[in-house]
């Protein structure tokens, strides 16, 4: 026992918390360890990521919410933010919503004639939901309507939906084409239609359309074999459409008995359609076959006795037969069945003009005016166009080179300045030049004309129109020169004067 040793001692062991509780530095004998507290430093990062989750949740809710006036923003979607990260398919979901929210509110303002709220909303609803066709169509429509200089982005917004509606929306499809055509636009439907005509996603009756619109353009533009081989690739004679379009070209191309020909073979396989006899009666008519042309005429009204044009059509038969009596009876009994028919007294105001029949322009001017009058007192919007009856009893004075009578008419609307008249200015001034024209005032005229060409306003369309006019009245020199302007304004056609 004497001998046994004491034992020795050890250095107590001391504990040093560090980085927040999550490690700690042990010391014990001179030796230093440092230990990482796992369970700790699992449940805080737990923690901060939870608190990190919330708070950018809350970030998003409150940004949607407020920042955005999304009132129909979930606190509980934004907590499945990480989700957006990882797939597109989340956010474009969340996107797809605020869209739909924002064009909802953009037809409430509408309904409340909050017309700029209503294009704000819009455009933040096709902003988020560019694949809304409506959202669309409708942005379009204000830019259009209400923002004349902006014609080009309203076309853009259209055309920028367009990959979204070649699969099934033919309406939308169409609705663009009309516009680019309104717009004189034939390069740009080139382009489009041979970009879209091919695509695996275009459906089989919206490549139809596509190639429709492709032949026209192709005749519009003189391109007659491109337009036939365009026929003959898509099978289009197998359509109305189609077959109406290759009688148009055949028309254009100087195969008149051959045009006839044609339309008779493809009546039976339509039907008796309405438009197929409305061609076939004009050709007739425009070859001298009176009889055959007043077959399809009868046909026609057969068909659908409620319609006033092929009726306005028969007037055209008895004018050219010169049976007077039948043309006054016919146009009383027009007048009392469809008065209140805009659409038809607008074809009998064109017959009226074509044949200088100024007592019942003048006739259907006080008509217009009158129908005018009570659509607006009924708080509806008005469907007879004043200012183009108006411009027909000029014209209907013009074609019976009244041209005295024509100026007296214009000095007496520069008295009354109805509101329509300003808008048109530039056709009624292009009026009154042919007028002064004709009673000997050449220096008037080309005053006129410089300040319809220098002022830019006028369409190329209308300057063709105009053109045509004083060609009508022998005026070669200032048809060419409108004519040259148009074609400068805008290449739509091979220059007419190189025929002369």
């Amino acid at each position: 026992m004497a001998n046994e040793k004491p034992p020795s001692k050890r250095s107590e062991e001391t504990v040093t918390p560090m980085w927040l509780g999550l490690a700690a530095v042990h010391r014990r004998d001179g030796v230093q360890t440092v230990r990482i507290r796992w369970l700790r430093a699992v449940a805080t990062s737990v923690g901060l990521l939870g608190v990190v989750w919330l708070l950018a949740a809350l970030g998003m809710y409150f940004w949607f919410k407020l920042g955005r006036n999304f009132t129909d923003e979930r606190f509980t979607e934004n907590l499945a933010w990480p989700l957006w990260l990882v797939s597109s398919k989340y956010s474009e979901e969340h996107h797809h919503k605020m869209g739909e929210y924002y064009l909802r509110m953009a037809d409430l303002h509408l309904d409340k004639k909050r017309y700029q709220q209503a294009m704000d909303a819009y455009r933040l609803g096709v902003m988020w939901a560019p694949e809304s066709l409506h959202g669309r169509e409708m942005l379009s429509n204000f830019y259009y309507l209400y923002y004349r200089n902006e014609q080009s982005h309203s076309l853009q917004i259209l055309e920028d939906g367009l990959p979204y509606a070649i699969s099934s929306d033919r309406n939308y499809v169409n609705n663009y084409m009309v516009r680019l055509q309104e717009a004189h636009e034939p390069e740009k439907i080139i382009e489009v239609c041979q970009k879209y005509i091919g695509s695996d996603k275009c459906s089989p009756e919206i490549r139809g359309l596509f190639a429709i619109n492709l032949a026209q353009v192709y005749i519009d533009l003189g391109r007659y074999d491109d337009a036939e081989d365009t026929i003959a690739h898509y099978d289009l004679e197998k359509t109305l459409d189609g077959t109406l379009l290759t009688s148009r070209l055949l028309w254009e191309r100087g195969r008149l008995y051959e045009t006839v020909k044609y339309l008779e073979t493809a009546l039976p396989r339509f039907h008796n359609n309405q438009l197929i006899l409305g061609l076939l009666s004009r050709f007739y008519r425009d070859l001298g076959d009176i009889n055959n042309s007043m077959r399809c005429i009868t046909l026609r009204i057969g068909g659908n006795p409620s319609d006033a044009t092929p009726r306005v059509e028969l007037l055209y038969i008895y004018a050219k037969t010169g049976n007077d009596a039948r043309i006054a009876q016919d146009t009383d009994t027009i007048i009392d069945q469809f008065q209140n028919d805009a659409a038809a007294m607008a074809n009998l105001a064109n017959f009226a003009t074509d044949q200088g029949d100024v007592k019942l322009m003048l006739r259907l001017y006080q008509l217009a005016q009158d129908q005018s009058k009570n659509e607006i007192k009924a708080g509806k919007t008005p469907t007879f166009e004043v200012a183009t009856y108006a411009l027909l009893v000029t014209q209907a004075y013009l074609v019976q080179r009244q041209y005295d009578d024509a100026l007296k008419f214009l000095d007496n609307l520069d008295l009354e300045k109805p509101s329509w008249l300003e808008p048109n200015r530039n056709v009624f001034d292009s009026m009154r030049a042919l007028a002064d024209y004709g009673v000997g005032k050449p220096e008037l005229t080309e005053m006129y004309l410089d300040g319809l060409i220098g002022a830019g306003k006028t369409r190329p369309d209308t300057m063709l129109t105009i053109a045509n006019r004083f060609l009508a009245h022998d005026d070669l020199r200032d048809a060419e020169k409108l004519f040259r302007a148009a074609y400068q304004l805008h290449p739509i056609t091979k220059p007419p004067w190189r025929n002369w």
